[in-house]
């Protein structure tokens, strides 16, 4: 089981230059529409919280962007690593807050081979995102618990 993480590759001049350009664009097309009052809410809020330094507002602005991509990464994360052990489980479940993704597994009755490939993926996946400030939590039940997916979880597979 492999979980590649991205490594800051070397960025050539090019398109470090190009990438500013960009940001500079989009900058400059933000702030036209802060002063013309085309800007949404969101936008004006966020600017603002950085123009008056308030970095305390801004974090707040961004936690539920940074959130759901972390969650994001971490699932498909998780995924691929079920991907790459196939037939695993029985059943799968996924529930997130602003810090952990929780994971409802069920396996076969006595299925050791798949509670340790479990736990090994859960402690991958905690090595690479734990310094982000994310984590993840398996409950693993074996089907023969016959115990019902939590109404907060999103069932994946049933």
């Amino acid at each position: 089981m492999h979980i590649q993480s991205k490594t800051n590759p070397e960025v050539s001049g090019s398109e470090r230059e190009k990438w500013f350009e960009d940001f500079i664009f989009g900058a400059k097309t933000d702030l036209l529409e802060l002063e013309t009052g085309t800007a949404d809410t969101q936008k004006e809020n966020f600017y603002n919280s950085i123009i008056n330094e308030d970095y305390e507002e801004v974090e707040k602005l961004l936690k539920p962007v940074v959130t759901k991509n972390m969650v994001k990464r971490i699932i498909g994360s998780y995924m691929e690593g079920l991907h790459q052990e196939k037939g695993l489980l029985r059943k799968l479940a996924f529930d997130y807050n602003d810090s952990a993704v929780l994971v409802w597994a069920e396996i076969a009755e006595d299925d050791e081979k798949a509670e340790d490939a479990l736990i090994m993926l859960e402690a991958k996946i905690n090595a690479r995102f734990y310094g982000h400030g994310f984590q993840i939590t398996t409950t693993i039940v074996e089907d023969c618990d016959n115990l019902v997916i939590p109404n907060h979880y999103t069932t994946m597979i049933s």
